[in-house]
């Protein structure tokens, strides 16, 4: 798989939606706030498809 990263974006609300057995909440996306500038998500385009697993190596060019 490859993939290119084109920037960071701001805030996404998805982080407080409900999940599942998870109720709605603001706490998730407080603590991107605090601890990362409102700044934890990358937007990226498929360049190749693929699988990816927990634990394959990750290499960056």
């Amino acid at each position: 798989m490859r993939i290119d990263f084109l920037r960071s974006s701001e805030r996404c609300v998805m982080t407080g939606r409900a999940q599942q057995d998870l109720p709605r909440t603001s706490a998730v996306l407080k603590a991107i706030a605090t601890a990362h500038d409102n700044r934890l998500d990358a937007l990226a385009t498929v360049l190749t498809a693929g699988t990816v697993r927990v634990g394959d190596p990750l290499v960056l060019g």
